[in-house]
């Protein structure tokens, strides 16, 4: 019987540490990594906020995975999505992030942001607009545009081409 019981115990702290190991990583823990590696390879960081029943979110996160965007995006950006929300894919501590980048009008929300973490555009349209969310209306794409025009100077014309199609191309449902 007792060692049926310490099988028990062990298969508890087993699976336990089999949890925390799973375990969602926190805000802060993914943002120094993509600022470490943005310092270390000369590049911005991309930073989305989204929630897991977001169409939108899966939308961009899926056209910037894109055979086409991707190796652009990657050459320019470190990408990083923190998840909002209060289920079991919230990072930890993303609100603090949120609060600081200010995704004030809902998901997706973005931001470009330095190695330091400083703010270089977000995706309120124009600076001082509502936040563009997906791009797909014609402002949206402009303003997406000139968001990348701002973080990736060296981003050549061709480059934002292929992204801007890409984002034209989606049609709506």
């Amino acid at each position: 019987m007792k060692s049926q019981i310490l099988s028990l115990f062990v298969a508890m702290g087993t699976i336990l540490t089999m949890a925390s190991s799973a375990a969602v990583p926190t805000a802060e823990k993914l943002m120094e990594e993509a600022k470490q590696k943005a310092t270390s390879e000369e590049k911005n960081v991309f930073l989305m906020f989204s929630t897991t029943g977001c169409a939108w979110c899966k939308v961009l996160k899926s056209s910037i995975e894109s055979d086409e965007i991707k190796p652009i995006f990657t050459k320019h950006f470190v990408p990083v999505v923190l998840m909002l929300g209060n289920d079991a894919n919230t990072n930890p501590g993303a609100t603090v992030y949120e609060q600081k980048y200010g995704p004030a009008e809902g998901v997706p929300y973005h931001a470009f942001i330095t190695p330091k973490g400083e703010e270089i555009v977000d995706s309120k349209e124009n600076g001082d607009g509502g936040n563009i969310g997906y791009p797909a209306a014609p402002n949206e794409i402009a303003w997406f545009m000139a968001m990348l025009k701002k973080a990736a100077p060296k981003m050549s014309s061709d480059e934002r081409n292929v992204i801007e199609t890409k984002l034209k191309s989606y049609k709506r449902g």
